[in-house]
């Protein structure tokens, strides 16, 4: 009797050798399962951060072209507008001095008529008293000196006459040469055209480079936003609030807060049911499209966006609450405000849990590989 009883008693300790052998083996299969994961989404990280950081770079060398070619426009079309209003007072003057000239020219050939018709009544003078000579009788002397006088008066006429056609042919000699200045200013504005028209073809390319570079940022901006997006799906697995960096839900309100409150003034048998209401109540408010208890200001030259601490709702909620509780819920704004003002309601985000600030991707991977290498070693 005593001899069966031992051998079922070693039966079923055979039995549960081997049902642990087999959770054993089982658990060891699982492990080498995870830890096959691990390693392929590692491998799947590394890739994301090697292009996430090609395509920074890529980002960077693109808006630096972008500001070395809007600055170059810029000074070249300050430079042209400087030139062209040059240009435009030193024509201005010079058609001042043709109008100049051409008034002139004008004063003294009506000059030039009076001098010949007075020179033609002169004329006709002469001749009508070397008539009334033949006719009356003067002394010879008395002739000779009328005569004497009007050959002074016919060669003062005759000087002033060729002073006159001196000065009307240099009045034309400058009138020709205003006219050759002038088909130069109009040959160096036709020039001029020309460059403002080859520089506003030079500014409107600058402007579709510059334009075709704002879209590949946009489509670099894109794919940077969508390799993020793949490490966040793929750290969910990983990251967790025992670690350096993780996941925080921007734009839902801190409940510890809320929970130090309520204990100060409720039993500790109701303050949790009380925190969880309150903090339910005031995340509704917080996604309400209609509650927007924002402020603009400017800072450096740009529009921002605060927080209204004369809003009833948050006076009251200060008032009531206490200033931990109103910063949680003026936080929770802020960053809904900034990450999902349009859908009011939070979105998931890689966080830097030691430092309380937004964790950039290349940290992400940089922790990854850093992980990645630690398990290395301990492997």
């Amino acid at each position: 009797m005593e001899n069966l009883v031992h051998a079922e008693e070693l039966q079923r300790l055979h039995d549960l050798v081997v049902k642990l052998r087999k959770e054993i083996d089982y658990g060891n299969q699982r492990f080498r399962v995870m830890e096959d994961k691990y390693h392929n989404r590692s491998a799947y990280a590394c890739k994301l951060i090697v292009r996430a950081l090609r395509l920074t770079e890529e980002v960077k060398l693109k808006d630096q072209l972008v500001s070395e070619l809007e600055n170059k426009a810029s000074s070249a079309i300050s430079k042209l507008m400087e030139e062209r209003e040059g240009v435009r007072n030193q024509h201005i003057e010079e058609i001042a001095k043709v109008d100049f000239m051409i008034m002139q020219n004008a004063r003294l050939k009506s000059d030039v008529e009076g001098l010949k018709r007075e020179q033609a009544n002169l004329a006709a003078e002469n001749k009508e008293l070397k008539g009334k000579l033949k006719d009356l009788s003067y002394s010879r002397k008395e002739l000779e000196e009328e005569l004497q006088k009007l050959e002074s008066t016919n060669q003062t006429l005759i000087l002033q006459e060729r002073a006159s056609k001196q000065e009307l042919e240099d009045a034309r000699k400058e009138a020709v040469d205003l006219k050759a200045k002038s088909k130069d200013l109009s040959s160096e504005r036709s020039e001029y055209k020309s460059a403002l028209k080859a520089s506003e073809e030079e500014l409107q390319n600058l402007e579709s480079t510059n334009q075709a570079l704002i879209l590949k940022e946009r489509v670099s901006n894109q794919e940077l936003q969508d390799a993020r997006k793949e490490a966040f799906e793929g750290l969910q697995d990983i990251l967790s609030n025992r670690t350096t960096f993780g996941i925080k839900r921007m734009g839902e309100v801190d409940p510890r807060p809320f929970q130090y409150a309520c204990q100060q003034i409720y039993p500790t048998v109701y303050s949790e049911e009380q925190c969880a209401k309150l903090c339910s109540l005031w995340q509704e408010n917080v996604k309400d499209p209609h509650w927007h208890p924002f402020n603009t200001i400017l800072v450096n030259g740009r529009k921002q966006e605060v927080i209204d601490e004369n809003d009833s709702k948050l006076k009251g909620l200060r008032s009531d609450w206490g200033e931990e509780v109103f910063k949680a819920v003026a936080n929770a704004l802020l960053e809904l405000n900034e990450y999902n003002p349009s859908g009011r309601y939070p979105v998931p985000e890689l966080w830097d849990l030691r430092n309380g600030r937004k964790a950039s991707l290349k940290e992400i991977v940089a922790y990854i590989i850093k992980q990645w290498k630690t398990h290395k070693r301990k492997r």
